[in-house]
């Protein structure tokens, strides 16, 4: 997978920002001490983390909340990526060996992957994790 974008929102001192990555082979980010450069590089990596198969855990949950006031909401990392022929091998692997599909399938150019962190007055609640994928399915011919 290669990421495209990040869309990070409420996380830490971060209220909604986007991170395009899809013309750039070096990102920079500039900006003022204290402007959310590492935070957004920390959005970044939890969600590479995430992605990978590791599970936050409470303490570290507590640790991208807003700070402040009692915290309600949601804390969603979305990142857009596009799939390699790997990702694809992968897919009609299990599409046909462990699902046991004979139709083929159309893959998109891209998904989004959402991990979101659900608090009420500061407490950690949930977890929700949503993919979307464009993924098309058609009827082998028979010939």
């Amino acid at each position: 997978m290669i990421y495209k974008s990040f869309e990070i929102t409420n996380f830490k001192g971060v209220d909604k920002i986007t991170v395009d990555l899809s013309n750039n082979r070096i990102i920079t980010l500039v900006g003022l001490n204290e402007s959310g450069k590492t935070t957004v590089m920390e959005a970044i990596n939890l969600f590479h983390k995430l992605i990978k198969g590791a599970e936050p855990d409470e303490q570290m949950l507590n640790k991208i909340r807003p700070k402040g006031a009692a915290f309600t909401g949601i804390i969603s990392i979305t990142g857009r990526l596009l799939f390699e022929d790997e990702d694809k091998t992968i897919i009609l692997k299990h599409w046909k060996n462990e699902l046991k599909k004979r139709t083929a399938l159309e893959f998109p150019k891209e998904f989004s992957y959402t991990y979101g962190f659900e608090f009420n007055l500061n407490t950690y609640k949930n977890t929700t994790k949503t993919a979307t994928f464009g993924i098309k399915s058609n009827k082998a011919k028979k010939s």
